[in-house]
């Protein structure tokens, strides 16, 4: 993951500094926006290879601020950064435009391998 572009959008103080530190432990370069309004003006100029986004957050929520990248830039993954469970959540998101999600809290090792999957995912999507 050493210089790969992140942008994550993430209100909660707590958890973008939790996430920050671990992908940056990775060598992975970061960008953080607290709302996807911002996230959205983020990736339209940035040039990301993936961005994390919490589904919860104020001015525009992830499920939207996703929507609207994907209309812009459809090659960059996008997995959900989320607490929030419910019925059919991956298929929602999936159908939302994300690439995956992952539940906070979550184990570094999980969050790994879920961003390596996307990557490997957007430079192979028939596997």
């Amino acid at each position: 993951l050493k210089n790969i572009r992140v942008l994550i959008a993430e209100d909660n103080p707590v958890n973008m500094v939790i996430a920050k530190r671990i992908l940056q432990k990775w060598g992975v370069k970061v960008d953080e926006a607290v709302n996807g309004k911002l996230a959205l003006e983020m990736a339209e100029k940035g040039n990301y290879d993936l961005i994390l986004v919490d589904l919860e957050m104020p001015e525009m929520d992830g499920k939207t601020a996703v929507r609207k990248i994907n209309l812009l830039k459809k090659d960059i993954p996008s997995l959900a950064f989320t607490a929030s469970v419910y019925e059919n959540m991956k298929q929602d998101l999936l159908q939302t435009g994300f690439t995956d999600y992952i539940l906070k809290p979550f184990k570094p090792e999980e969050l790994y391998r879920k961003i390596v999957g996307a990557l490997q995912r957007k430079h192979d999507p028939v596997s």
